[in-house]
């Protein structure tokens, strides 16, 4: 199935209880877009599409679960990101408390890109399995398998429109998206929120005054759509591909339209148009301009056009880009507000915590690794 077509209703709805193949829709205006358009010297469009791609790490997915029947505890030892999602979920999923259920990751993962960060119905029929046999149950997917079931990335298309001062200064935004779900999610995170994260970071680090935003999550009978290496590239894709089309219809390099449209970042709080803050953020384009300076564009440029001239008499492409990139750490609240409850966000920055009452009644404290000199600092000093 296509997902495209399938969002417009080309074909009939992959389940008996649903009226059609659109599982989720949002919309998100900020700022006046249609002014902006009504008013635009010209508008760039385009359309992006990116076929599913594969995880393939070194080592396909497996688990070995462990129920004691006197006990009522069950061990489960599986190579995953998110050790506490498997918990949490097997023990709603089969009835269990959580506190009778211990998860155990290998000393090496054997590579995951993303596809290890789920819950998937393997591990809930290997845990079930044993549950009811009593005995050990292992379960080892070879690379057949993975290739054609474990799941797939990307998957998305997307349309572009760009309203334009008579400068060529980006005046308004507009972008529509439809993504390839699969047939099923993979739980502990809702798919729609790979939705909303594009949404979210689709302007990246340029000042964007007005930005409409449509995303459709369509059920397709694909294998489920998974993470890999960040849900959000195919935001900096649009985004930079975008900019790289503007300057070209412009005549004007494309690093220095980059340059003259990075948001500011000098205020008290700087935010994106969507919300997400900048603070984080005190140098932005240094490394864009570093990367200018240290090439010498004008004269590459100039060595390149002959360059290229001869490469494509090979049947070889060659060029130069320069992109820009805004990696979240962690994904912004801004992003994710509606989906508190399916995504362990938060939105203090790089030394944040959260507390959460579990069902089996103590409260857990919960908070991140020290990944910044922020959160280095505040650890005790060792003692001698």
């Amino acid at each position: 199935m296509d997902a495209r077509a399938a969002a417009e209703g080309a074909y009939p709805p992959l389940f008996d209880d649903l009226d059609g193949n659109v599982l989720y829709t949002e919309h998100h205006t900020y700022g006046d877009v249609d002014e902006a358009f009504a008013g635009a010297a010209r508008v760039v469009r385009h359309r992006l599409r990116q076929e599913r791609v594969q995880n393939s790490p070194l080592e396909p997915r497996g688990g070995l679960a462990s129920f004691d029947p006197v006990t009522g505890r069950l061990g489960y030892d599986v190579a995953s990101q998110s050790p506490n999602s498997h918990r949490a979920f097997l023990a709603e999923v089969l009835g269990l408390d959580a506190e009778l259920i211990r998860v155990r990751l290998p000393p090496n993962m054997g590579g995951s890109f993303g596809i290890k960060g789920g819950v998937y119905r393997d591990d809930v029929a290997v845990c079930w399995a044993s549950m009811h046999l009593g005995r050990p149950v292992r379960w080892l997917e070879d690379r057949r398998e993975h290739l054609t079931a474990a799941g797939q990335a990307r998957g998305e298309e997307i349309e572009v429109e760009v309203a334009l001062g008579a400068d060529g200064e980006l005046r308004a935004l507009r972008a529509g998206l439809v993504t390839d779900q699969g047939a099923y999610p993979v739980p502990p995170v809702a798919s729609a929120v790979f939705v909303a994260i594009v949404r979210c970071l689709l302007p990246n680090c340029y000042r964007v005054p007005a930005y409409e935003f449509t995303g459709r999550l369509v059920l397709t009978n694909r294998v489920p759509y998974v993470a890999y290496r960040g849900p959000w590239e195919m935001a900096t894709f649009a985004a930079e591909r975008t900019m790289d089309l503007i300057a070209r219809e412009l005549g004007e390099e494309p690093v220095d339209y980059r340059l003259r449209h990075l948001a500011a970042v000098d205020g008290p709080e700087p935010r994106m148009v969507t919300g997400a803050r900048l603070t984080d953020v005190p140098e932005l384009g240094s490394t864009l301009r570093l990367g200018r300076h240290k090439t010498a564009l004008e004269t590459f440029r100039e060595q390149q056009a002959q360059a290229q001239a001869q490469a494509r008499a090979q049947g070889r492409f060659l060029g130069l880009g320069m992109t820009t990139l805004l990696e979240p750490a962690p994904v912004p609240g801004a992003c994710t507000r509606r989906w508190a409850r399916t995504w362990d966000r938060n939105r203090s920055g790089w030394c944040s915590r959260r507390t959460a009452d579990w069902r089996s009644g103590p409260v857990r404290f919960r908070t991140a690794r020290a990944t910044s000199p922020l959160c280095r600092r505040s650890r005790p000093a060792p003692s001698a």
